[in-house]
C-alpha cells in the first residue's frame, strides 16, 4: 500500500509543525537565567553584594593596626 504524495507532504508537514511547536515550548519553559541550589544568579550575587558591603564596612570602622617583626 502507498502513501499518495499529497498525504506524504501532510504528513511531512504535522511532523515539521509539531518539532515547531515542541522547540518553541521547550524555549519558552526554560528558567531566563542559571540556578544553582535552588538560588538564581541575580540571588546569589544580591547575597554577595550585601555580604562584600558588611565586611568593607567592617574594615571602615576598625582601626588600622600593623604589626611589624624586628629580626
Amino acid at each position: 500500500m502507498a502513501v499518495q504524495t499529497s498525504s506524504k507532504r501532510t504528513l511531512i508537514a504535522t511532523g515539521l509543525l509539531l518539532i515547531m511547536l515542541a522547540t518553541l515550548a521547550f524555549f519558552l519553559t526554560r528558567p531566563k537565567e542559571p540556578s544553582f541550589e535552588g538560588k538564581t544568579l541575580t540571588e546569589w550575587l544580591s547575597q554577595y553584594n550585601q555580604a562584600r558591603s558588611r565586611i568593607r564596612a567592617f574594615n571602615i570602622d576598625a582601626p588600622n593596626i600593623r604589626i611589624q617583626f624586628d629580626p
